[in-house]
């Protein structure tokens, strides 16, 4: 009895303590919330799906991308680029991030 309750008790504890849901991942993205979000708020969401390690390879790709948008629409630049050449890094195959780099850099 004692070998499951530990047992029990190591699965609650490996569990993730945050797992994403697609309103967030909306949110990040900028769409379909119902409401305009500020830019501070679609780099917020971004990020805390960045950190939460629930991501696959091309989500979290997907995410520096989404992030580097925003990073755009603030005039931050080297934070953009910084973003879009981590998603590029991520999925290599994948030509948006290739083309809001190029935009930033323009």
């Amino acid at each position: 009895m004692f070998r499951i309750l530990i047992t029990i008790a190591l699965a609650f504890i490996a569990l993730p303590a945050w797992a994403y849901t697609p309103e967030e991942w909306d949110r990040c993205q900028g769409v379909g919330t119902g409401a305009v979000l500020s830019v501070e708020a679609r780099i917020a969401y971004c990020t805390h799906l960045i950190q939460s390690g629930q991501l696959t390879t091309a989500d979290l790709s997907a995410a520096y991308n989404n992030r580097g948008n925003a990073y755009r629409t603030q005039g931050l630049t080297d934070q953009a680029i910084a973003d879009h050449t981590q998603a590029i890094a991520l999925n290599p195959n994948d030509a948006v991030p290739y083309r809001n780099r190029g935009n930033v850099r323009r």
